[in-house]
């Protein structure tokens, strides 16, 4: 009897604790032993730690899971990519009810979101394309996105052409993920806090949430075409996607570098590249809301235009450089140097006596800078949150 009492006491001041009888618990004879070499319960295992979270990014600025739920919202209401001004303002005054975008957004309503969503379309059709407007909200969210240089857009375009096995222009997503992008390996400033050379790197990158690689999911999601396993990427429409900048003349530079490849800052560009830059996507999806005004042969005609009128002061006409030959003061001047592999950055820049332009010819002529007037604004970094307050 006295170990069954011994027994019941353990147990109700286990029960009364809460806590599970730990050690084993034997009767010999007329005694109890409690065994405390040997746990009845094994110790419950350590929690795991709690996955890394985003930080809250600031005021008006969307965090990756928002920008990530906005394309979807956006993908599923127009898999094509172009919508009305006015379903795009519902839209985004749904998200904000909602807590979909972050709480400065709450409040916007439809008059306040038209004026800032007219410059996404500067025909004047009444409609946009969301794949712009989102890519404007990834820039204030990401600013190290508007930081590239032309030669960092000619370098990511080389990079992604180097794993596109078949060269068609595209990539998969197992190759999208190999390659790093420049928003990646230039999140962090040499020598601060962050730096990812510190002696504390690993354990810090280990906690930290890599918005930078979230990102890219992100944009496959917005960018990617086809199904499954079949789905891909196009390179440079994406690229293009991310050429905007807060000074429109050197987004359409970062354009012009991604679309012939070079490195250079005033790269010159073929009909078929610029027509590249003006309809990243291609112009059949803006032919019947009147978005594509300019098809192949007008552009060319404007190229052709720019190129016959600068031709007096193209490199090969001028006078040789001191101590070289007219043709290799030629070659330098227009970029030809060293001797580079076909799929080097730089190049893809067209030779002197090709019809090409750079983005200073297009800019500064009669017929480009109409082109680039109505077709070239996709390159100007549009401040979406801080114009829909302005009203």
């Amino acid at each position: 009897c006295s170990a069954v009492a011994a027994a019941a006491r353990i147990a109700a001041a286990a029960a009364a604790a809460g806590e599970p009888l730990p050690h084993e618990l034997r009767l010999e004879d007329a005694g109890l032993v409690v065994d405390e070499t040997a746990l009845h319960v094994e110790p419950a295992p350590e929690l795991p730690p709690p996955p890394p979270r985003e930080r809250p990014p600031p005021a008006g600025q969307l965090s990756v899971e928002q920008l990530s739920a906005l394309s979807c919202a956006f993908k599923e209401a127009s898999p094509g990519g172009w919508m009305r001004l006015l379903d795009a303002a519902a839209l985004l005054v749904a998200a904000s009810a909602d807590g979909r975008l972050p709480r400065g957004w709450q409040g916007v309503s439809t008059p306040g979101l038209m004026p800032a969503l007219s410059p996404f379309d500067p025909t004047a059709s009444g409609y946009l394309d969301w794949r712009e407007l989102m890519s404007s909200l990834v820039a204030a969210s990401f600013p190290s996105i508007m930081q590239a240089s032309c030669a960092d857009m000619a370098d990511q375009v080389y990079m992604l052409q180097e794993v596109d096995d078949n060269g068609d222009g595209c990539v998969t997503l197992a190759q999208w993920n190999k390659v790093e992008l420049w928003f990646q390996y230039k999140a962090f400033l040499p020598g601060s806090e962050d730096d990812l050379d510190a002696e504390t790197a690993v354990a810090k990158q280990r906690e930290s949430y890599d918005r930078a690689t979230a990102l890219k999911q992100v944009l496959w999601d917005m960018f990617s075409a086809g199904e499954g396993d079949a789905a891909t990427l196009d390179i440079k429409a994406t690229l293009l996607h991310l050429c905007p900048d807060r000074d429109m003349f050197l987004g359409i530079k970062k354009a012009f570098s991604v679309s012939t490849g070079s490195i250079k800052t005033n790269a010159r560009a073929t009909p078929a590249e610029v027509f590249k830059v003006v309809y990243p996507l291609g112009p059949d999806g803006g032919l019947p809301i009147h978005r594509s005004p300019f098809d192949m042969d007008a552009i060319a005609g404007v190229v052709d235009t720019v190129w016959q009128s600068r031709r007096a002061a193209a490199p090969a006409n001028m006078p040789p450089s001191r101590g070289k030959p007219a043709s290799a003061a030629a070659k330098g001047a227009a970029g030809g140097g060293a001797d580079r592999s076909p799929n080097a950055p730089g190049a893809g820049d067209a030779a002197p006596d090709v019809v090409a332009i750079t983005a200073e010819q297009l800019m500064y002529s009669a017929g480009g800078e109409r082109l680039a007037a109505r077709m070239l604004h996709r390159y100007q970094w549009k401040d979406v949150y801080v114009a829909s307050k302005l009203l």
